[in-house]
């Protein structure tokens, strides 16, 4: 077990840059010259486990100062995460609402729905249990034709989850995975209608930190890692994107 804020002192002379590993060592250093490599490791881990710092990847890291929580207000209700959670067991899976999304991206017109994605084998048992124990209606990989025929509002939308999807453990969507989807995914571009979502996926890479490693990796599985990489160059602080560039064309 660690002392919670025990490495506090550690944060404070951080300055407002990224850090190779070594580079963070240094700083333990400075202000515990008795640490091991493997206590600085230790410290290293107790703040990224306190959510304090994060790595970007490629073996860099930098405090977390501008998470991106603004969908941590909503939360499904207990029967449907419970039913979600019967059918997935072990397996991820990923539900958020489209209205909080809309609030956390500012956008006015949008159709309300909740998006619930597991992985492919688990999209119908789910719907099908679903269907028979929830009372809003529920869509099974709807087509664009099926949305434009049939969605209904304040329904749920199940569909496929892409292998290796970054998300958290409790199913909520992390910002890695959204960056990607307002590009790539037909739905949000339904939900979305008026909006253009590449402004939006701009908004994102500047004003919050995520992890660039994750985000680039999960862009070629999604096939947009191209127009990925250009909203990176052109939004990301350029002393950060600079160090980044070599790993991440």
């Amino acid at each position: 077990m660690f002392v919670k804020n025990q490495f506090d002192d550690i944060l404070s002379i951080m300055d407002e840059r990224i850090y190779t590993k070594d580079e963070f060592f240094d700083l333990v250093f400075r202000l515990h010259p008795n640490f091991s490599p493997a206590s600085c490791q230790w410290a290293l881990g107790v703040l990224t486990q306190e959510k304090k710092i994060f790595g970007l990847g490629y073996g860099y890291y930098k405090r977390l100062t501008k998470p991106f929580n603004e969908l941590k207000s909503w939360k499904p209700s207990k029967k449907l995460l419970d039913v979600t959670k019967s059918i997935t067991r072990e397996k991820p899976f990923c539900i958020y609402s489209i209205e909080a999304l809309a609030s956390a991206l500012m956008i006015e017109e949008f159709r309300k729905a909740t998006v619930l994605e597991t992985p492919k084998d688990l999209t119908f048992p789910l719907y099908y249990e679903l269907h028979n124990s929830n009372s809003r209606r529920a869509m099974l990989s709807p087509s664009n034709r099926d949305l434009e025929m049939y969605f209904e509002d304040s329904g749920i939308v199940i569909k496929k989850l892409f292998s290796k999807a970054p998300c958290q453990s409790n199913g909520s969507i992390t910002i890695e995975k959204l960056i990607v989807d307002l590009l790539c995914d037909s739905f949000l571009n339904f939900a979305f209608p008026t909006e253009d979502l590449t402004s939006k996926v701009s908004y994102l890479i500047s004003r919050y930190d995520f992890k660039v490693s994750t985000v680039m990796n999960y862009a070629k599985r999604r096939k947009v890692d191209g127009l990925v990489y250009q909203l990176i160059q052109e939004n990301l602080p350029a002393e950060i994107f600079e160090k980044l560039s070599d790993y991440i064309k």
